[in-house]
């Protein structure tokens, strides 16, 4: 499964079946609900198709009339999630809104953003996902992809707020910084039950705060501005 397929439309990918009616459209919604829902708790080879046809309120003929096997569901899984989480980073991270924010308050955003990724509906599906990595299967390869697209427009934030005068954040040590963010967010999703973990506000805070300390970032406690 290469990254171009997986930058198309859900809709679109080989092995997902037309969907040219509003019901077969409302099926293939129903059974991404179920599968990312499943995936919550289980991993994908444990999850069964009569299982996942019950959940969605269909049956496994309803499964194979969308979807032409359970690989095929998961990427349909997969370029849904990247869709719907590209919306919410380039909403939260657009120039004119981060222009708008102190450079602390930049971060703040950038760390509430990915925390808002990396706990929502689509974490089972980011989980699989991941984990493929140490079976050989690095589906997680979009996801990477995405993360680096992530940073590098962190980056060119920080470049263009102090484009003509001096000081500011090294771009090398910014992306340094959101790979710092991504490894420790995805350590959460592999492990759970870590002493600070993704439910807490606790680790929103401590995620910021190891941002604010490598990038010299200080702030003021109170207001959370930069001095």
């Amino acid at each position: 499964m290469g990254n171009t397929e997986l930058s198309a439309d859900p809709a679109a990918l080989s092995g997902v079946k037309p969907a040219n009616q509003a019901r077969s459209v409302d099926l293939q919604l129903r059974f991404a609900r179920a599968g990312r829902e499943m995936l919550e708790n289980q991993r994908l080879a444990d999850i069964r198709i009569p299982a996942l046809s019950k959940r969605a309120g269909s049956s496994i003929g309803g499964f194979y009339s969308r979807f032409e096997n359970r690989e095929v569901f998961f990427r349909f899984l997969q370029v849904s999630m990247l869709e719907e989480n590209r919306a919410l980073v380039d909403r939260a991270l657009a120039p004119e809104h981060l222009n708008e924010m102190s450079e602390v308050e930049v971060i703040e955003n950038v760390v509430a953003t990915m925390i808002k990724v990396f706990s929502g509906p689509w974490r089972g599906v980011m989980r699989e996902s991941y984990a493929s990595i140490a079976e050989g299967r690095d589906i997680w390869a979009p996801m990477r992809e995405r993360g680096r697209e992530i940073a590098d427009t962190v980056a060119a934030h920080f470049k263009e707020r102090y484009a003509g005068r001096a000081g500011g954040p090294d771009t090398g040590d910014i992306l340094f910084a959101m790979q710092m963010l991504f490894s420790a967010l995805n350590n959460d999703l592999m492990n759970p039950k870590l002493r600070y973990s993704i439910g807490e506000r606790a680790f929103e805070q401590k995620l910021a705060e190891m941002l604010f300390r490598f990038l010299n970032l200080k702030t003021d406690k109170r207001r959370g501005r930069r001095k």
